[in-house]
């Protein structure tokens, strides 16, 4: 290995270019603050608002993540990368608010979102095992980021059912508050859509979500994805305290016996983890 005595022209033209490269990174880095201030202010509240169009928006949210998934690819920071999620759950209004003490996550359109991010989550899991590495972690983490919308959707379709499409293509409430109609007839439109589309109710959507969970446990134990199967193994826990408390709410019992039942569950997950650092991994595993 050259010295800085042997090659000292080399070593000046390496701690020239170290400063640029740092700059470079640092300009790159900014990158998703900005746009996130930008979509918040430009797009999220217009579109909001009804000023900008909501397949306008939904186009600035699509350009805005690949910008965010670039940049974390151009300095290889996958942080960065996991953020491009954001936006693109925004597509279809997904995503986060803040009232007062109450941090809330919600979906409007809980099957379309478990589709779109269904279908990154796949894709990206099918590209990185075509891809260098460098690429291909990148690639799982927008899978992971996907799964975790996916599921959270899932979660709230769980709990209030889904009218699909309703937000996007039902009469809306400013049908009757802005719109100029009234409300007995925004509620026949309401109802006449509900005939139309499809209505999956809370009760479906448990089990559903459930057997989807079981599924995708046991093909990622079986192909040794561990990150992904830890948070299959988080949402089925969050799937069955969530059903335990909406179901047995006033039972003392449940409370009782679901902090119980923690104990052999967190010790279960932590041995199958420990499986999992002394199995040997497939290449395509995370």
């Amino acid at each position: 290995m050259p010295s800085c005595f042997s090659n000292s022209s080399q070593c000046r033209s390496s701690n020239r270019s170290s400063p640029a490269a740092a700059a470079v990174i640092t300009l790159v880095s900014l990158i998703p603050p900005y746009l996130a201030g930008y979509l918040i202010d430009r797009v999220v509240r217009p579109v909001q608002d009804g000023v900008v169009p909501r397949s306008d928006g939904a186009m600035i949210f699509l350009y805005a993540s690949l910008a965010i998934a670039g940049a974390g690819w151009l300095i290889d920071v996958r942080f960065v990368t996991a953020l491009a999620i954001a936006p693109f759950a925004q597509i279809l209004e997904t995503g986060t608010n803040y009232f007062h003490a109450a941090y809330l996550f919600y979906s409007p359109e809980p099957t379309l979102t478990i589709l779109q991010m269904g279908a990154l989550a796949a894709g990206m899991l099918w590209w990185a095992t075509r891809l260098p590495e460098r690429t291909a972690r990148h690639a799982r983490t927008l899978a992971i980021m996907g799964f975790i919308v996916a599921n959270l959707s899932a979660l709230v379709g769980s709990l209030f059912g889904d009218v699909v499409g309703q937000s996007i293509w039902g009469p809306g409430y400013d049908y009757w508050t802005t719109d100029g109609g009234t409300y007995e007839a925004w509620e026949a439109a309401d109802k006449a859509f509900r005939a139309a589309t499809l209505v999956i109710s809370d009760n479906a959507y448990s089990v559903l979500w459930a057997l989807a969970l079981l599924a995708i446990g046991a093909w990622s134990a079986h192909g040794g994805r561990r990150v992904l199967f830890n948070a299959t193994l988080t949402f089925a826990g969050i799937h069955a305290y969530t059903q335990l408390f909406e179901s047995f709410a006033d039972e003392p019992l449940a409370y009782v016996g679901g902090g119980f039942a923690a104990i052999p569950l967190a010790w279960g997950a932590w041995r199958l983890n420990q499986w999992f650092a002394a199995r040997p991994m497939p290449a395509q595993a995370d």
